[in-house]
């Protein structure tokens, strides 16, 4: 169930989010009724779950250490240790998976390109829609808006995991991005531990899961369904079989993002 953490910026409850998927992905939706969250070393962007790049810099965590008032004769001594820590990121990322939609009114001509194509699909909902769906859903899930800094001078707090999910480079600002985020559990989480400390884990796992599905209430989270603005017409028709075949009673229509203005070109006589 949702859960406030100070890691995370929720928005209200009425902020409007979309998730764009393919038709495969909507359907795998409807027969599990459940949510994928992907680990993010899945993830194209080889900087998800890492921190900016001064955080990988031995002389700015100095500066940090000495600002937070660490005794001079302390401080090489933190930073190695700061290091060796970051040196795990890529490691420990992937002890959370995370389920991504994008925050807005309005649709996004960028977010249908990149991943939904002609034959993919919108799901529309709202925060409040959103944690109410996975109300039932026993373990923690924490919702937040990401951050987007640059990535040479951005900076980041280092006193959680959390704050390495919860940012992206500029570049990415495009997508406004909200996420929502769990535990892949403790079993992962000793395996990881195994696999970058040589720690043995209790229960190891091999291969480790690139991410888990959690359980969703899709009456309570899909307001409506929105079918590619290019999509061939039979597209729609499919899209509204399905989902009445699956039990899930909500608005379905084409984006009107393709239509043309309220005017011709007018010809010479």
């Amino acid at each position: 169930m949702y859960q406030q953490h100070p890691c995370f910026t929720t928005p209200d409850k009425n902020t409007r989010l979309r998730r764009y998927v393919d038709l495969g992905r909507f359907v795998s939706l409807l027969e599990r009724r459940a949510l994928w969250f992907a680990c993010p070393g899945t993830f194209d962007d080889p900087w998800e779950g890492c921190y900016p790049k001064l955080h990988y810099e031995p002389d700015f965590i100095a500066v940090s250490m000495r600002a937070l008032g660490v005794p001079e004769e302390h401080v090489n001594d933190l930073v190695r240790v700061e290091m060796q820590s970051r040196g795990m990121d890529l490691h420990y990322r992937d002890w959370h998976a995370v389920n991504c939609w994008h925050m807005g009114e309005a649709e996004s001509d960028a977010l249908w390109k990149l991943y939904a194509e002609h034959a993919g699909i919108a799901i529309v909902t709202d925060v409040g829609r959103l944690t109410e769906a996975l109300s039932t859903f026993t373990e923690a899930v924490y919702i937040g808006a990401l951050s987007y800094l640059d990535p040479d001078c951005g900076t980041l707090p280092t006193n959680n995991v959390f704050w390495p999910l919860v940012w992206k480079r500029h570049a990415f600002s495009h997508e406004r991005e909200v996420r929502a985020v769990v535990s892949m559990g403790p079993d992962v989480f000793e395996t990881i531990r195994e696999n970058a400390c040589g720690i043995p884990a209790t229960k190891r796992l091999d291969p480790l899961p690139k991410g888990r599905y959690v359980p969703a209430n899709l009456d309570a989270l899909v307001e409506s369904v929105s079918v590619h603005p290019l999509a061939p017409a039979w597209m729609l028709e499919v899209v509204e079989g399905v989902t009445r075949r699956y039990g899930l009673d909500c608005k379905i229509a084409q984006s009107d993002l393709a239509e043309p203005p309220p005017i011709s070109i007018r010809k010479k006589p």
